[in-house]
């Protein structure tokens, strides 16, 4: 089991993680400390509980926009592989169509050839 200490708000914790995902669990950290010293900044001191809980809603109002945006593109991806699979399914009807209109024009030249040469 993997450990890792951070800093967040100027105080250091001793975390453990699963092996191989300390760099996550420190890059995480950071990220979280980034938006603690942001509200402080904007807030003054509020009290740690108070940045820490302040920090966590906006933290979890970016991961609700990030999930909103992940279903957005997700319905587009869906329309596009409908209209993808409409596109293919109609393209393969013209190439038969056009196989057929070819085979048509085909057996119309070799009876044209035919009736053209001497026999």
């Amino acid at each position: 089991m993997g450990q890792v200490v951070v800093t967040i708000a100027g105080r250091s914790f001793r975390l453990a993680c699963e092996d191989g995902d300390e760099a996550r669990l420190t890059a995480l950290a950071q990220t979280f400390d980034a938006t603690v010293n942001e509200l402080r900044g904007s807030f003054g001191e509020v009290g740690d509980t108070r940045l820490a809980v302040m920090a966590g809603l906006v933290m979890t109002d970016k991961l609700g926009d990030a999930q909103a945006q992940i279903e957005r593109l997700t319905a587009q991806v869906a329309e596009l592989q409908a209209g993808l699979s409409l596109a293919q399914t109609s393209n393969a009807g013209s190439d038969d169509k056009v196989r057929q209109k070819v085979d048509e024009l085909a057996a119309r030249l070799e009876q044209i050839t035919q009736g053209a040469s001497p026999n």
